[in-house]
């Protein structure tokens, strides 16, 4: 349904979400200014709340900010776009969003983002939204396929091809990965963790000296601290390694205590993985909601306490499989 809004405060959450669309620390800051400047204008703009929402949600995710505030502040503006416009669908998937990634409650996220998509059902950043959490619940084929979809009908989402290219990278279609986060990079030439998601593609490559060029160029310091300490160790720069992962302990504990884990598997420290994904539990790490599939952690597979701990964080696969979330793309 067509709502009227003011024309100056419109254009100003279009100029915004396009900002936050580039995903640099200045521009997601930026369009959340500019749409605080809009809901001034016009108060019943509730797209500008979504979008603030999603905002706090990028600087949480990206490290620019704490998850506990990040996750909070985002969870406070997507109840005050609902306060104004109930039945927005947008707000309904980005609640679905926060509900699952910053609580760990996928059930409520599933049936948040069934309501957007049928309030409305071709809604591309709903889709979006709906392939993040094919992704947490295991559906690694259905967040493929709808991030696709995504990117075949609006082919100038960076943040739909970044998503795609990471489930390619899990689904082990490497060419496919590298296609996509390149078009992501091209979009979006600033984009956060973008690199990153290079320097890993790289190394599942074998191309060791592109992984550490890569990690050098992520401009998220906690994404590139992450990526330093795994092309290092892959380099066997061990040392180096420890002097990065040593600044990432002390930068970004709390913030990234999963990633820590991760690092730490990947090196071969099991202990010590285990001691961090327990961590990520206090810490409600957003991130320990991909455990099952994150391909660092395989080496703790065959460990006894591995279903244990997934079952602790309620990603082991029955519980998974218990959560109903089904998407039907419009034809």
């Amino acid at each position: 349904k067509a709502k009227t809004y003011n024309t100056k405060a419109y254009t100003l959450f279009l100029q915004a979400r396009e900002l936050q669309r580039l995903a640099t620390s200045e521009s997601v800051r930026e369009a959340v200014r500019m749409c605080e400047e809009a809901i001034g204008i016009d108060p019943s703009l509730a797209v500008a709340w979504i979008l603030i929402s999603m905002c706090y949600q990028d600087l949480a995710d990206y490290g620019l900010m704490g998850n506990e505030e990040g996750y909070r502040t985002a969870l406070d503006a997507i109840n005050r776009a609902l306060t104004v416009d109930p039945e927005n669908a947008l707000a309904h998937s980005q609640l679905g969003m926060i509900l699952g990634t910053g609580f760990a409650d996928l059930s409520k996220a599933a049936v948040h983002i069934q309501r957007a998509l049928q309030l409305e059902p071709a809604n591309i950043q709903i889709i979006v939204d709906a392939g993040t959490l094919a992704r947490m619940l295991g559906k690694l084929d259905d967040s493929v396929r709808l991030w696709e979809y995504s990117v075949h009908h609006d082919p100038v989402n960076a943040n739909a091809f970044g998503r795609l290219g990471g489930s390619y990278i899990r689904a082990g279609r490497l060419k496919d990965a590298r296609e996509a986060l390149v078009t992501s990079l091209r979009l979006a030439p600033g984009r956060l963790q973008a690199h990153m998601a290079l320097s890993e593609l790289c190394l599942r490559e074998g191309a060791l000296d592109e992984a550490l060029e890569e990690a050098g160029k992520e401009a998220s310091l906690m994404w590139r601290l992450i990526a330093l300490v795994e092309a290092y160790h892959a380099l066997g720069r061990r040392s180096d390694s420890d002097a990065a992962l040593a600044e990432l302990v002390h930068s970004a504990e709390h913030e990234a205590s999963f990633n820590i884990a991760y690092v730490r598997a990947f090196r071969g420290e099991v202990e010590e993985a285990f001691e961090w994904l327990e961590r990520s539990i206090v810490d409600n790490d957003p991130g320990r909601l991909d455990i099952p599939w994150q391909w660092q952690l395989k080496p703790l597979h065959d460990d006894p306490r591995w279903l244990p701990l997934l079952h602790k964080m309620g990603r082991a696969p029955e519980q998974l499989a218990a959560i109903k979330f089904e998407v039907n793309l419009p034809k």
